[in-house]
């Protein structure tokens, strides 16, 4: 296996973060198996405002598990308060 990756994050004030990454990971070829590579994306940002909060994230994941053909896209938003 071989791993590369890299991401970069930036807080925009104190309210507002914003962040971006990929990966890719790759297992190499070994004997009668042919080499996989799994490539990852991900997105996040966050904004607080006091006890509020709002989050969102998105991955996007191709040949998931070194497995071709496989793919899967997931966004979450979350919101939360604390009193």
């Amino acid at each position: 296996y071989s791993t590369e990756g890299m991401s970069i994050a930036f807080a925009v004030n104190d309210d507002l973060s914003i962040s971006w990454g990929e990966l890719e990971d790759t297992r190499e070829a070994n004997g009668g198996t042919a080499s996989a590579t799994t490539e990852m994306t991900a997105f996040q940002a966050a904004y607080t405002m006091g006890s509020m909060g709002i989050k969102i994230k998105h991955t996007d994941t191709d040949n998931g598990y070194q497995t071709t053909a496989k793919s899967a896209e997931n966004t979450e938003i979350a919101v939360s308060f604390s009193f």
